[in-house]
């Protein structure tokens, strides 16, 4: 503890007691500036032009499905990787189609990525009544042989579906044949299986690939 200078002997005692007072303060704020290190700046948002971003990244729910392989499939099998999720059906008309042909040119344009970057495509069935694991795979895999496909019970996929905020609405039947209304949002999952950001419709391969590459790793924007 630093020496209390000593006042003169005519020195009033209110000066005194300030002047001690304030040699305790700055020795106990500058204990405090050694002791404490310095906070960090926060970490600067992506800038997206499109993609809306999680500022933290939230995890997923448990959940038990199957790949369109025919195995099992958890939340762990999503660690360890960047994954898009789209939500989709083998009977749609259009909206899945012409973005699985998007994800596959999105995949080509982040060719340059390390392999670590690089995300894994599935397509999440809606329509697990009509969309085998069989199914699925054929359907998937016309797009891209990297394209993978998951699915479930009925019940399974609903509360999967549910738990994402992903809005599915099954059209009456007409002539035996039904519409499934769902988003066309596509969810980008971190390393840690976590909801990292949305990017939504309608979707551009050129914004796509700008905003992927702003989230997952800002040095790699041109």
């Amino acid at each position: 503890m630093p020496n209390t200078p000593t006042p003169p002997k005519n020195a009033p005692i209110g000066l005194m007691v300030l002047g001690l007072c304030a040699v305790l303060a700055g020795s106990l704020v500058a204990r405090q500036l050694w002791m404490t290190p310095p906070t960090p700046p926060p970490t600067a948002a992506p800038v997206t032009q499109s993609a809306l971003v999680y500022q933290v990244p939230k995890p997923l729910p448990d959940f038990e499905l199957t790949d369109d392989e025919g195995q099992r499939l958890t939340r762990d099998r999503l660690k360890g990787q960047w994954s898009l999720l789209f939500f989709g059906y083998t009977h749609c008309p259009d909206a899945c189609p012409a973005t699985l042909t998007q994800l596959a040119q999105l995949k080509k344009a982040l060719a340059d990525l390390k392999p670590s970057l690089m995300p894994m495509v599935w397509l999440v069935g809606v329509d697990p009544k009509r969309d085998t694991a069989a199914v699925l795979h054929d359907y998937v895999r016309f797009f891209s042989p990297d394209f993978h496909a998951m699915t479930g019970s009925p019940d399974a996929m609903e509360a999967f579906t549910r738990s994402l905020g992903i809005p599915v609405v099954f059209q009456a039947p007409i002539n035996g044949n039904y519409i499934v209304d769902h988003s066309a949002a596509i969810l980008l999952l971190n390393p840690n299986a976590e909801l990292a950001a949305v990017l939504p419709a309608p979707h551009q391969v050129p914004v796509l690939s700008s905003d992927y590459r702003q989230i997952v790793s800002p040095r790699s924007t041109p």
